[in-house]
């Protein structure tokens, strides 16, 4: 049997309080901003809506 499934991509939007894209992803800490490279991973049920749940920072934004 596969492992879930990880997804990296590029944070589109942080206004939500747990963070959304086009993958609705759970962030506990509130770590990642707009522009971020993130790997987001499969995870139980946390919301309607929400599937995935943040593994890790790849790399930051540059900051202007």
């Amino acid at each position: 049997m596969a492992g879930k499934a990880e997804v990296q991509g590029v944070v589109v939007s942080d206004k939500m309080q747990k963070r959304t894209s086009r993958f609705v992803a759970h962030d506990e800490n509130n770590e990642a901003k707009v522009g971020d490279t993130v790997v987001i991973t499969e995870s139980r049920p946390l919301s309607k809506r929400k599937r995935w749940a943040l593994v890790r920072i790849v790399e930051r934004a540059s900051q202007v």
